[in-house]
């Protein structure tokens, strides 16, 4: 009926026979998604009394099986993206191929493909679209032998081995070849560049081997080369960068330099050559700049390594005249061949440089003073490749270091220019090298802050900065250095607080932080620190008291933590660090005694103390050789070690209300009494500090009676002794509670009894130790911190031997009774009337109120 039929998808020639069947399914057409099998006779009958048909397309359906019989008269067929499997049958498909101008069956599930060598050459097929099967095994050598072949796509398939020779025989009309995305190996044949109608060539994503053949460069046609993600080697010949449109090199194994011309001829969007390490040269700096151009990876824009001699003899031209005697043994063309004589400080593995070490500052030797100008880049760009250790120790050389040159040396694992003239900032490219342990930097003249890709370096064990004229903060990251074992940064100018991450480093062994301008204290994260041996923090401008978690670093062997302004008194848990052989604490602000230095004596040979002007109580006669030089004391000078301990309190600290529960209130204690002196800080309900005219809100007061003896009775009064007890009342009768106390003690410790006369709180507070230095904390002073019921929160932290909590019943009262030896802290707060925490406790220190 004409051109024209009313069915969907059919066309019809002028003497109203069918010419096309156009059932394709797409986003662009209605939904149809038609099925069943194209390999049942019944297909191929139907489809042979159809005999004008000329086209018939089936695409983006879910037809299955093979392929049907086609009548003489098609010559387009497109069965795309169905569910066609297995392989065709041979007959039907080569009488397609024999007969077909464009067959296309890319997007099914195809394993294989008869055999049709006989149909090929006498074949008019020129479009062949197999891609995005699961066609395995080698090329079909065939499809060479297509007389009128124009396209074959073969990509994203499973075809492996080499590409065929018989490809050089390919039609003279053959135009686009797509070989993407398989498993090819072998060589690129060097005939594809004979096929005179060669336009597109795809063979990226292979394992093609060899080098890019230079006869595709002479090719008279092609236009597009796409040849990346093989495992392609060697130089480039400068005639394929010639090809007119694009060419894709990137991530193979190419080398090389890189004629500047070439990018004249190819724009930044057409090219690329990413991932080709060897690739180098100079290139146009806009083109290095844009981001967009895919040139990452290589070594364009940085100089080409020569000869392993000519890097050499270049960095030794380099080091001043005085290089000419220092490195006389610099001469020749190798130092890695054989048989030649070796050049001082230069290590080779097989052909290669892998270690230059000059100078050494563990010795006297010619290049510390012969060794001048700057460290330049170029000749050690060159080494690039093959140099993992570089040493250049106590020489003259100074001058910027070089930046961009260090950032490239993707294979070094030592680092070290201590002890030279360096100047500038650290560079920041450092932080890329990924396999760097050791990174020695110190005592030269560099400047800036510590770049925080450095705690990029993830393998590092050793970092050493100090030395040199650093500022600004440690970078908060350092935690990160997972592996790190030496921390060096001292003698510099860094300010801020010491990064609480530094816990994190459970392998450190050695930290110096001292001689900066740091703020606060350690921080308490560093009790971790277990493995470390060497603490030095001089000078560092720290504040607070000396941390108690120090005795927790039982493998301690140097601590110097002096000319700091650290106060308060030594904790007692250094007595359990036994492997201490250096303590400097002096010119701090420490008080009390130091008999717990004594655990360590018979290892100790150095202790200095001078300068903390409120040390005191007697010197333990284990540490009388540490601290006596004849007859003067000279490292315990300006102390009052020797004298009994008195309590008092800093000028200025007692007007101010709460000064002593700041610890501005210097609290001592007697080394010749059973009963330690004591110190309060009283501060009433409302949370403001007592008014007593006599303390103004700080109470200090001691035993008065160093040489009487006796003992407390049970209620605190003394037992016939001429001895005052040692007891404080607290008689201002706005005084609710207790908001902070201290006791601290070094010897036996007695009953202290510390009384309140107000009825609503606690009658007596009672602490109970044998030979122990104790500190008791009673807090907060907000009454809204704590429940009602009253001690909510109570802890006994390292603990030497258990101890005991115990209440009495008439819940006015704690006794708190430990075993022998005791403990170090004690800490719990309280408000209103005692919770009951045992009952039927034994009795205690004193009598009152019944009970246990």
């Amino acid at each position: 009926h004409g051109s024209e039929s009313g069915a969907h998808g059919v066309t019809c020639g002028p003497g109203g026979e069918v010419t096309e069947l156009g059932l394709s399914c797409d986003a662009h057409t209605p939904p149809c998604k038609l099925d069943g099998n194209l390999s049942l006779p019944v297909v191929s009958a139907n489809l042979a009394a159809l005999t004008a048909l000329h086209v018939l397309s089936l695409s983006g359906n879910h037809f299955s099986g093979t392929l049907p019989l086609l009548p003489p008269s098609a010559r387009v067929l497109y069965v795309a993206d169905n569910l066609l499997s297995g392989h065709p049958e041979q007959g039907v498909f080569c009488a397609a191929v024999a007969q077909l101008r464009e067959l296309g069956l890319n997007g099914n599930s195809f394993e294989g493909l008869p055999d049709c060598a006989a149909a090929a050459p006498t074949a008019r097929l020129e479009l062949l679209y197999l891609h995005e099967n699961a066609l395995a095994g080698p090329l079909p050598s065939w499809l060479w032998s297509l007389a009128s072949i124009k396209t074959i796509a073969l990509s994203d398939n499973l075809l492996s081995q080499a590409i065929p020779a018989p490809i050089a025989n390919a039609s003279p009309s053959l135009s686009n070849l797509d070989l993407r995305r398989n498993a090819l190996t072998g060589v690129i044949p060097g005939s594809l560049g004979a096929l005179t109608k060669l336009k597109f060539l795809y063979l990226s994503y292979n394992s093609l081997t060899g080098t890019v053949p230079p006869e595709l460069g002479t090719s008279v046609s092609l236009g597009r080369l796409e040849l990346g993600h093989n495992q392609l080697e060697g130089e480039v010949d400068p005639s394929v960068f010639e090809l007119k449109w694009r060419l894709e090199l990137g991530h193979n194994q190419l080398e090389g330099e890189m004629d500047p011309f070439v990018f004249e001829l190819k724009s930044p969007s057409i090219i690329d050559l990413a991932g080709n390490a060897g690739l180098c040269g100079s290139a146009p700096s806009s083109l290095l700049a844009d981001e967009s151009a895919p040139l990452g990876g290589t070594s364009l824009g940085l100089p080409c390594p020569g000869t392993t001699g000519d890097a050499l003899l270049a960095l030794k031209a380099a080091l001043g005249a005085g290089a000419a005697t220092a490195l006389s043994s610099w001469t020749g063309v190798d130092p890695c061949a054989a048989n030649v004589p070796a050049w001082h400080g230069v290590t080779c593995s097989g052909s290669t440089v892998s270690k230059i070490e000059l100078g050494d500052c563990a010795s006297v030797s010619a290049e510390q003073s012969l060794l001048t100008g700057v460290l330049p880049g170029t000749p050690l760009l060159q080494l690039r490749a093959s140099l993992q250790w570089l040493r250049i120790q106590c020489t003259k050389i100074g001058g910027p270091l070089p930046e961009a040159a260090l950032a490239q040396l993707d294979q070094l694992t030592y680092l070290d220019l201590g002890s030279n003239s360096f100047t500038g900032t650290i560079p920041v490219g450092i932080g890329n090298l990924a396999r760097l342990e050791h990174l020695n930097l110190q005592w030269n003249d560099l400047s800036g802050a510590i770049p925080a890709e450095l705690t990029l370096l993830g393998q590092l064990r050793f970092l050493g900065l100090g030395g040199n004229g650093l500022s600004g903060q440690i970078p908060d990251a350092v935690g990160d250095l997972a592996e790190l074992q030496a921390l060096y940064i001292g003698f510099n100018s860094l300010t801020g607080s010491i990064p609480s991450s530094i816990g994190k480093l459970s392998k450190l062994h050695s930290i110096e932080i001292g001689n900066n301008a740091l703020e606060g204290s350690l921080p308490a994260t560093m009790r971790n620190l277990l493995a470390v041996r060497t603490l030095l923090a001089p000078r560092a401008v720290l504040s607070g008291s000396v941390p108690d978690w120090l005795g927790d670093l039982l493998s301690l062997d140097s601590l110097d933590l002096s000319y700091n302004e650290l106060s308060g008194v030594l904790p007692a848990s250094l007595s359990r660090i036994r492997t201490l052989r250096t303590v400097a604490l002096e010119f701090n602000n420490l008080q009390g005694p130091i008999e717990m230095l004594a655990a360590n004596a018979a290892r100790l040979e150095k202790l200095t103390l001078q300068g903390n002007t409120h040390l005191c109580g007697s010197v333990p006669e284990e540490l009388f050789p540490l601290l006596e030089e004849g007859a003067n004391i000279v490292h315990s000078s300006g102390t009052m070690l020797g004298q009994t301990c008195r309590l008092t309190c800093q000028p200025g600290a007692v007007p101010e209300a709460g000064a002593c529960r700041s610890f501005a209130c210097q609290v001592s204690m007697s080394l010749d009494l059973e009963c330690p002196d004591m110190l309060l800080d009283g501060v009433d309900s409302d949370g403001e500090g007592s008014s007593s005219s006599s303390s103004a809100g700080c109470l200090c007061a001691a035993s008065s009676d160093a040489e009487s003896t006796g003992g407390l009775d049970e209620g605190g009064h003394a037992d016939g002794g001429d001895r005052k007890p040692a007891r404080l009342e607290m008689e201002d009768e706005h005084w609710q509670g207790f908001a902070s106390l201290a006791v601290v003690n070094s010897r036996d410790l007695g009953t202290v009894c510390l009384r309140s006369p107000a009825p609503e709180v606690p009658a007596e507070l009672r602490l109970s130790a044998n030979r122990t230095r104790m500190m008791l904390t009673v807090g907060p002073s907000d009454p809204s911190a704590w429940s009602e019921a009253g001690f909510e929160g109570l802890s006994l932290s390292r603990t030497v031997l258990s101890g005991r909590v115990l209440a009495e019943e008439d819940e006015t009262s704690l006794l708190v009774q430990l075993d022998a030896g005791g403990v170090e802290c004690l800490r719990f707060a309280h408000t209103g009337s005692l919770a009951e925490l045992v009952r039927s406790a034994p009795r205690g220190c004193g009598g009152g109120g019944g009970g246990a």
